[in-house]
């Protein structure tokens, strides 16, 4: 749903709807029947009018990630973080969407080439939400951390270490993100039912 609905569309704005979540608002274009329309201009078969619709895409840092046709009620001053994404990916096409395998982890990018800009939200622990640049470098971030093990940084300058999955990245499909989403939300609701 996430790559047919918004891939290849334009950011119109970033909104933070709390200290984790954000609302990424596009406005997807396509054509519907008119109404009241039965015959186009050549008298053959139904005419094909422009619809521009809302889309949201809600990320909640370590929790969800899904679209929705709701607005919701949002901050009336945009955190430094959301003004930081603003600069670097407003009106930008949304070209890919992707999730390295065994990882629980989904990288939006915005833009091509030497011009991408990369959102990687981590769906595991705190989670995170990180904006990149083209070759991964660490513009900001929700929180700063090392992974464990390899002592990898996790922070502002620092290259996101997405090479360790890249190098089997596959394209995320709708039924990829689906059981990203299944897992966690069972994850969480084991954890609700422990505490």
């Amino acid at each position: 749903e996430l790559r047919e609905r918004l891939l290849g569309q334009r950011l119109n704005n970033v909104y933070s709807l709390s200290s984790k979540m954000l609302q990424l608002k596009f406005t997807v274009s396509h054509r519907a029947a008119a109404e009241g329309n039965n015959n186009n201009s050549d008298g053959g078969g139904t005419a094909l009018a422009p619809v521009n619709e809302k889309v949201f895409l809600i990320m909640e840092s370590g929790v969800r990630v899904h679209t929705t046709a709701y607005e919701r009620d949002k901050s009336k001053i945009p955190s430094s973080f959301a003004m930081k994404l603003r600069k670097h990916i407003n009106t930008r096409r949304l070209e890919a969407v992707y999730q390295p395998p065994n990882d629980r982890v989904i990288v939006f990018t915005f833009g091509s080439k030497d011009k991408a800009h990369h959102v990687i939200l981590e769906l595991y622990a705190s989670g995170n939400i990180i904006l990149t640049d083209a070759d991964y470098r660490i513009i900001v971030l929700l929180r700063k951390h090392t992974y464990e093990g390899d002592g990898v940084r996790v922070a502002v300058g620092e290259v996101y270490p997405i090479h360790k999955a890249e190098d089997e990245a596959a394209t995320l499909s709708l039924a990829g993100l689906q059981q990203v989403l299944r897992t966690h939300a069972e994850e969480a609701s084991k954890k609700q039912s422990k505490g």
